[in-house]
């Protein structure tokens, strides 16, 4: 490569220059985040070009607010004052979902202190019901914002029934169709939150109208916060394999559903909740509420 070294610094007067160390520069060289414009072949030494030195202080800057390897090779590869904005927008919108889920786990310890758990045993039901009307919100969304926004879906759903001068013939309610269990706030959760009603209503926006899934449903009754709803699922499917049902891998392959019996629409006290958890162990029909495909 024919490269004058006049246009060029070695590694010790760019590390200068930069105020970078040489410890530093020899590291963006192994990671591929700045690489030097020529390497003599016979000392080995490094040499930069004046245009790098720019390049340089634009990855220091993001490497003083922590951005990740991967980012960093992704910005390096137009280094420019203009990109680099669309960088920072990225990785705050990035370190902003982080926070929420932080703060998220954060808060469910905070309650758990504040509320442990109820440890009275779960009377399990056996209950025949049948499909009924049902509106309804889908939505998708991770652990951590499932609640915030079930009780935004309940409040929207009530304006909309009162439209038609009706109120739910139900308790607020949230169906889960059958999916892989899983406590990773990263993984994007089915649910849908809404009203039996006494008859089907039109959809109108996000707002659809539906039939619920009918037949055999086992219920559990929980009380408490739902950060230990899930402690409700062991005996109901014990009292279901004592009666002989069929259950094949577990709840995954089931409807469930949450009944908000008292809900924190109703008391601040969070101990005072009442859940009825629901799983439909005999289908007479799976109704027609419609997930996004």
């Amino acid at each position: 490569m024919d490269v004058s070294k006049e246009a060029l610094f070695s590694i010790g007067q760019f590390a200068k220059l930069s105020n970078i160390s040489i410890k530093t520069l020899r590291y963006y060289d192994a990671e591929g985040l700045l690489k030097p414009a020529y390497i003599d072949a016979q000392s080995n030494y490094r040499y930069y070009t004046p245009t790098q030195l720019e390049h340089a202080r634009l990855l220091q800057k993001l490497r003083f607010i922590h951005v990740p390897l991967d980012v960093l090779r992704d910005f390096m590869q137009c280094p420019t004052e203009a990109y680099l904005q669309e960088v920072l927008d990225r990785y705050e919108r990035q370190l902003q979902q982080e926070l929420e889920t932080l703060t998220g786990r954060i808060e469910g310890i905070r309650r758990r202190r504040a509320y442990p758990r109820d440890l009275r045993p779960y009377d399990v039901r056996v209950e025949i019901r049948p499909s009924v009307p049902f509106v309804y919100l889908h939505y998708q969304v991770g652990l951590s914002r499932i609640e915030e926004a079930r009780d935004l879906a309940f409040k929207e759903l009530r304006a909309y029934l009162a439209r038609f001068s009706m109120e739910p013939a139900s308790p607020p309610m949230c169906f889960g169709p059958p999916h892989p269990p899983s406590r990773d706030d990263q993984v994007v959760h089915q649910v849908i939150a809404g009203f039996e009603v006494s008859q089907p209503v039109p959809d109108e926006g996000r707002i659809l109208s539906g039939w619920t899934p009918g037949g055999t449903w086992y219920t559990a009754r929980h009380h408490g916060l739902y950060d230990y709803i899930g402690y409700a699922k062991a005996p109901t499917f014990q009292r279901a394999r004592e009666d002989g049902v069929p259950i094949g891998k577990g709840s995954e392959e089931f409807w469930h559903a949450e009944v908000y019996r008292i809900g924190p629409w109703d008391t601040p006290d969070l101990g005072q909740l009442l859940t009825d958890v629901r799983w439909l162990l005999e289908a007479d029909t799976l109704g027609t509420l419609a997930l996004p495909t």
